[in-house]
């Protein structure tokens, strides 16, 4: 492992790399806990560079997508009109997706230049303290975000976190696959499998209720690998609504265990991806437009459809309704999150 100052481009934002003994490596810079590359070897054993990112930590911005690769949080997703009630307080939040708060509103996680709190061979864990009101919620939120990985070709984000009031957290990952390195330059000819059987229709403000539709014959059916292309292609008022997959899919028979939740494989290059988290729902999106404003790191154009993000996080929105699983945390009680992306390829 080692880190690097990259005062150069944005002031005291460094990069760590990390690398395991099969050649596999990742970057996460601290602006953002961002992930801004992660290479892993294809059919051909040919190291391949399979999220987006850009040059420079102040291109997200530029680009206007500051979430490529990111920590999120406080809370992942939309929460209608930004607001929720709790204990008969009501919590007004920062609009910043229209009506909504959208991944934790203005000054979100991805917005943090997270410090390094702790460095190995193998590891890194980076750390941040978000006051009481930051984004208008309640309490001092401390997040610690462990990367990791491994011999098992694993990269694995660990989340552990605690606050002094209860409040909704909901933390992710923010990745943006292509796994042939851009080769294609979109995820078109990418299967998708997820473990779900039922996923949560959006309603017009792009927010989600407590109600589920069930995917069996729909275009949302992915219990079987399915090409991307095939469900895009699909007449469906929701696809047609969000311009593709923005939507997220409920975790079948979830118990709490980290346990596989979707993969990813791209016939171009042989390389596979499988997710294994313990939260309870997986949001799936397509890249649902062109984000060509600022080029990518290796002059890629992300035009629409570009990449497929997978976050594993709670539903939606569930801040304003009951969920058997809530984001909500008690006070001065530790709480552990887990997204494990395992890679491999086919032959």
């Amino acid at each position: 492992m080692s880190t690097q100052n990259l005062s150069a481009s944005k002031s005291n934002v460094f990069l760590i790399h990390l690398e395991n003994k099969n050649g596999l490596s990742a970057g996460i810079i601290t602006a953002g806990g961002r992930l801004v590359y992660l290479k892993v070897p294809d059919r051909n054993s040919n190291l391949i560079d399979v999220v987006a990112a850009y040059t420079h930590a102040n291109d997200y911005e530029k680009a206007g997508n500051p979430y490529f690769g990111a920590i999120i949080g406080r809370v992942s997703n939309r929460i209608r009109n930004a607001e929720f009630t709790f204990e008969n307080n009501r919590y007004t939040l920062e609009a910043n997706n229209d009506k909504n708060c959208l991944h934790g509103g203005l000054n979100g996680f991805q917005t943090i230049n997270w410090t390094i709190i702790e460095e190995t061979g193998s590891a890194a864990i980076l750390q941040h303290i978000s006051p009481a009101g930051t984004g208008g919620f309640p309490g001092e939120l401390t997040v610690n975000a462990k990367f990791e990985l491994t011999d098992d070709n694993e990269f694995i984000v660990e989340f552990t976190y605690f606050a002094d009031e209860t409040t909704p957290v909901s933390l992710t990952y923010h990745p943006y696959f292509n796994l042939t390195g851009y080769r294609e330059p979109t995820v078109l000819n990418h299967e998708l499998q997820l473990n779900s059987t039922g996923y949560l229709p959006l309603d017009k403000d792009f927010t989600c209720n407590n109600e589920a539709y069930e995917v069996t014959n729909t275009p949302f059916d992915f219990q079987t690998e399915k090409l991307l292309k095939t469900a895009l292609s699909a007449e469906n008022e929701q696809l047609k609504l969000a311009h593709g997959f923005d939507h997220n899919f409920i975790v079948k028979n979830y118990n709490g265990e980290i346990t596989e939740v979707a993969s990813l494989y791209a016939a171009f290059s042989g390389i596979a991806l499988k997710i294994y988290t313990d939260y309870p729902g997986i949001h799936v999106y397509t890249s649902n437009y062109d984000e060509s404003r600022v080029p990518g790191k290796n002059k890629e154009e992300f035009s629409k459809h570009h990449s497929i993000c997978l976050e594993p996080q709670f539903f939606p929105n569930s801040s304003n309704y009951p969920v058997p699983y809530s984001p909500y945390i008690q006070a001065n009680k530790n709480y552990k999150k887990t997204i494990c992306y395992k890679f491999s390829n086919i032959k």
